[in-house]
């Protein structure tokens, strides 16, 4: 199996977050108070949110119940609350 950068993953994991509740990077970066631009490049996986993003992200996923079993799938791989807190800080080392 291919291993893929921490920026890439969370590239397609934050992605996968936001089609789930809006269908464009402007709505979510306002659910975000972030700029539609900002999710954009997070999705391109050109930088990734900085620790206040990524509270309001946290947040976010909070209101929106995501986690609440502990995994969430990610296209065919299941994701844990700290594997998607470990990408945050690895993406964030890498840019």
């Amino acid at each position: 199996m291919e291993r893929t950068s921490a920026g890439a993953r969370l590239s397609r994991v934050l992605q996968i977050l936001r089609s789930t509740v809006y269908s464009t990077p402007v709505e979510f970066g306002a659910a975000l108070g972030v700029s539609g631009e900002i999710v954009r490049r997070w999705e391109a996986g050109q930088c990734a949110p900085t620790p206040e993003q990524t509270a309001r992200l946290w947040d976010w996923c909070t209101s929106h119940r995501y986690f609440e079993s502990s995994l969430i799938v990610v296209d065919v791989d299941l994701i844990s609350l700290d594997e998607f807190q470990g990408l945050m800080v690895a993406a964030r080392q890498d840019a």
